[in-house]
């Protein structure tokens, strides 16, 4: 996706309707049908004219795709706005929500933890610090279903971090976080909340 043709496609926006020159990108971008990218298209214009999401707008689209309790959603919008919103201008284009939506719903698995390392560094940083870790963790765990859930989220946290932090240096870079979690699937499945 880091191809030219999507660097033009995304700065065209933000749009407030596709043409066919944009439905067919976003489908074979995504694998989505037309008619799936219309659909989400419609859901994203609904009361938002100008083609852009601020994060509360965000909140109640996302949240309109999710199966959990809005409740309980909330608590990781903020997490998951920062991690679509790729040119970090505080709001989201339609591009930026369809790659975002299309990679953490049913994309490979390495754009999937680059998502995943995007939403727990919290201060932007390419780090993940222990206390990123435990705050998305935390509400990350707040979404999975009762019998699923950790008990000690701070005890697991921690067992999480010294499995990736394997040079005790204090801070998790990409690398470590996606080798840690390559070598352990249980590991994306408690950490992402995008299953």
């Amino acid at each position: 996706m880091g191809n030219s043709k999507s660097k033009r496609v995304a700065a065209s926006f933000p749009k407030t309707e596709l043409n066919e020159k944009d439905l067919k990108f976003f489908s074979a971008q995504t694998h989505k049908s037309i008619d799936e990218i219309k659909d989400i298209f419609n859901r994203f214009m609904t009361n938002n004219s100008d083609g852009k999401l601020s994060k509360s707008e965000f909140s109640t689209l996302y949240i309109s795709f999710r199966k959990e309790s809005p409740e309980l959603l909330e608590q990781i919008t903020d997490y998951v706005f920062k991690a679509f919103d790729t040119n970090k201008n505080g709001s989201i284009d339609f591009y930026e929500f369809i790659i975002g939506y299309s990679i953490t719903s049913a994309s490979n698995l390495a754009a999937k933890l680059n998502y995943i390392f995007d939403l727990y560094d919290l201060n932007d940083n390419g780090v993940i610090e222990r206390e990123d870790l435990i705050s998305v963790f935390s509400h990350v765990q707040n979404l999975t279903d009762p019998e699923e859930k950790i008990d000690d989220v701070a005890l697991f946290a921690e067992v999480i971090w010294n499995d990736m932090d394997k040079n005790h240096d204090g801070k998790v870079v990409k690398s470590e976080f996606t080798r840690a979690l390559l070598q352990n699937d249980l590991l994306v499945k408690i950490l992402s909340p995008f299953n």
